[in-house]
């Protein structure tokens, strides 16, 4: 640790918010607090969240005895102490503060657990290998070596990393180490009662497991595994809204075409969102108008239908709903202006630009700051290739990270950043996307886009036969996804595949909806038929070629931007017909 290289930057204590990986972390902001408001802010609530610590441990109930009093201000002052500390680039001092913290106090956590939390929060790369450190060097303490959180917090690198035996492994650890502490009234444990705070913080703990536990499951593709371990996490409290809100989720995916199933995932869909609307009620700091943490039920289900290419399902749902906008949620305008702009975004999708335009005004009319005009508007800057697109799609994935559109933009984006870890993370959303939606062209072409971007190109021609399955199952191809596919298809063994990648982008060039590469496409498609006035029939799905074999690239694997030979490069002038 004395030999730690800090970046120029400055971290002090803020409540910004950044993503790592597909997890939101809070982060520092840049600015340091003066030292008159230092006591005061160094251990606001975000910091405190980081640490994983309660109010009441620093700060005890009226009534306390002078010596808990005494021990809480020395614990605080030393915490205090730590962050400053650490804010100013002082690594091995913030680790000695916090050991002190923790002599006051027994239940503190290890000083290099703290250490490492507070590391994992600036999102930076060369405090985040330090973090790693600080973690191995806990779990190479004898008396630290059993600590449950430190192989958490190595399970959720893990798992944002995209390596899930990892993660798998380390969350099953803090399972079990957490589990022999028992768990009072949740778990059938004995001793301590519901309200108590250790019995809290331990709850929450096992809860943050399992929810770990369940994306590591559906990055799997396992339905049946997520769908257990979102029980086992209902089983600890039945009105988690999260919970309830990923078990709508799985078991809508579970069987998309079971009506029952259909049923019950409403059913929890609507109790996740009134529990959410109700505990943003309770919230002290929360406004009247405030949106709930969640999305309406309906909104979940018109995308869930349209994920699963259920026109009909999806249409007849955005009917009844814009029928009941005012007399169900007009009382709100912003939950008004969400669902509207939520519909305006949906409208869009499926070029129907009228009626996004209807939707749009009235959004407008409600909440002008309505989240999905925001996603409209990021999202035309995506097209745009505006660089800054990428934090603002980060943020809202951190939000609403159930949001397809969201997620899956923002898996695009980072699969064309030159950083590993960028990349790394758009495996995982992809992935992830790709098991919730299993029947959408649009969840497939973008993993099997992202696997071509990493050179795992085996399993990004497997995808493509998914994707080809898929559009003669009904699935209709955006002028994006057939204009991805075109560029992986030429990377397989097809001895007609620059006549299947002309057939794809003939497609993409016919597609009337938003469109992100059409130029590219054009400009690709003009290559490949030099410009002939003679060009083949458009594909469909019956005359989508399979690839049969799958070719092993030297080099492990091209891109068909590459300029290899015989692989077409958009916009180069090669016809490609070598």
């Amino acid at each position: 640790m004395k030999n730690l290289k800090w970046p120029a930057r400055v971290w002090s204590a803020g409540a910004a918010f950044v993503m790592c990986g597909a997890l939101a972390l809070p982060a520092f902001s840049q600015a340091p607090a003066s030292d008159a408001d230092a006591s005061n802010e160094v251990l606001s609530e975000p910091v405190l969240q980081i640490l994983g610590i309660d109010k009441e441990q620093i700060d005890p109930p009226a009534g306390a005895s002078a010596k808990t009093e005494e021990t809480a201000g020395k614990v605080k002052a030393a915490l205090e102490e730590g962050v400053r500390a650490f804010a100013s680039q002082n690594g091995p001092a913030a680790i000695a503060a916090f050991e002190k913290a923790r002599t006051e106090d027994a239940s503190l956590a290890p000083a290099t657990l703290y250490f490492a939390k507070l590391c994992f929060a600036t999102n930076n790369e060369q405090i985040l290998n330090t973090g790693r450190t600080a973690l191995e060097t806990t779990l190479a303490s004898e008396k630290d070596r059993d600590t449950a959180e430190a192989y958490y917090l190595f399970g959720r690198l893990a798992l944002a990393g995209g390596r899930l035996a990892d993660a798998d492994l380390h969350f099953q650890k803090a399972l079990s180490l957490s589990s022999q502490g028992g768990l009072p009234s949740a778990a059938g444990g004995e001793g301590a009662k519901p309200d108590d705070a250790a019995t809290k913080r331990q709850r929450s703990f096992l809860k943050d497991i399992y929810a770990n536990q369940v994306q590591v499951a559906l990055a799997r593709r396992s339905m049946s595994e997520a769908e257990s371990l979102v029980n086992s996490w209902l089983a600890l409290d039945a009105d988690d809204a999260q919970a309830l809100f990923r078990r709508g989720q799985i078991m809508y995916q579970s069987d998309p075409k079971s009506k029952s199933k259909q049923d019950e995932a409403r059913k929890d869909l609507e109790k996740a969102y009134q529990l959410s609307v109700d505990a943003q009620k309770k919230d002290p700091n929360a406004k009247p108008d405030d949106l709930a943490p969640l999305p309406p039920p309906e909104l979940v289900m018109i995308q869930l239908h349209t994920a699963n290419q259920k026109t009909k399902e999806a249409e007849e749902e955005v009917t009844k709903l814009k029928a009941e906008i005012e007399s169900k949620y007009g009382a709100n305008k912003k939950e008004a202006g969400r669902i509207y702009s939520s519909l305006a975004m949906w409208y869009m999708q499926t070029n129907k630009a009228g009626e996004a335009q209807v939707m749009a005004t009235e959004a407008m009319k409600a909440d002008p700051k309505a989240p999905a005009l925001q996603k409209m508007s990021a999202l035309m800057r995506y097209f745009t290739n505006d660089p800054t697109v990428k934090e603002d799609f980060a943020k809202m994935a951190n939000a609403e990270p159930g949001d397809f559109m969201v997620t899956n933009t923002l898996a695009l984006i980072l699969a064309e950043s030159d950083s590993a870890e960028d990349k790394a993370k758009a495996v995982q959303l992809a992935e992830m996307n790709a098991r919730l939606n299993q029947n959408s062209a649009d969840a497939l072409s973008t993993l099997c886009w992202v696997y071509y971007s990493v050179e795992r190109t085996s399993e990004a021609l497997q995808v493509y036969n998914l994707l080809v399955q898929a559009v003669q199952n009904g699935a209709q191809l955006s002028g994006d996804t057939a204009y991805f596919m075109a560029r992986v298809v030429v990377l397989s063994n097809l001895q007609n595949k620059f006549e299947a990648a002309t057939q794809l982008l003939q497609l993409a060039k016919s597609s009337q909806g938003t469109f992100k590469h059409r130029a590219e496409a054009e400009k690709w498609l003009e290559d490949l038929t030099g410009k002939s006035s003679t060009k083949p029939a458009p594909a469909t799905g019956s005359t989508l070629p399979k690839i049969q074999a799958v070719p092993t690239p030297a080099g492990g694997g091209t891109t068909p931007a590459s300029g290899t030979s015989g692989t077409p490069n958009p916009g180069s002038g090669s016809s490609g017909n070598n």
